[in-house]
């Protein structure tokens, strides 16, 4: 098993997993971000950039598995959530369509996973964040690159 690292990175996915983050708006806002990192992130981060992978993506916390539970009953729905974001990745709806714990469809990113995850087709990424926590006033700042909300995945790289 990994063990925890002291370097802690703030991935902010869009809401929508379909949405990409814009490129423009983030290049508009990256210069001020570097200058005032203190204006996302309490004490600041050591560096940003953007993420946009070829395809889809699953953000996690990059230190090994994650326990997927079903949201209606608790049962874990691991194997059935991985195929699920397979599927996506090939195209499909962000959807598990049928739970094998209760039958029935729940989309992906409802799913109760711990540590928490995020699907998406990019992200902001704040690396070496002095805390896991972002100001008031962020989303504000960040909604023109990645819309109007974000689910923020904690990764120790």
């Amino acid at each position: 098993m990994a063990r925890p690292r002291h370097r802690l990175d703030l991935v902010i996915v869009p809401a929508d997993p379909d949405r990409l983050p814009d490129a423009a708006a983030f290049a508009a806002r990256e210069a001020a971000w570097r200058e005032a990192p203190e204006t996302l992130v309490p004490g600041g981060f050591a560096d940003l950039r953007l993420d946009r992978p070829q395809g889809r993506a699953l953000y996690s916390n990059q230190l090994g598995g994650f326990q997927v539970r079903c949201p209606s009953t608790g049962t874990p729905t691991a194997k059935a959530f991985s195929r699920a974001v397979e599927a996506w990745r090939a195209g499909a709806a962000a959807v598990l369509a049928d739970c094998p714990a209760c039958g029935a469809a729940h989309a992906l990113g409802a799913m109760d996973c711990r540590p928490p995850v995020a699907l998406g087709r990019g992200a902001v990424v704040l690396m070496d964040a002095a805390t896991a926590a972002l100001v008031p006033g962020a989303a504000a700042a960040l909604a023109p690159v990645v819309g109007p909300g974000f689910q923020l995945v904690f990764r120790r790289p």
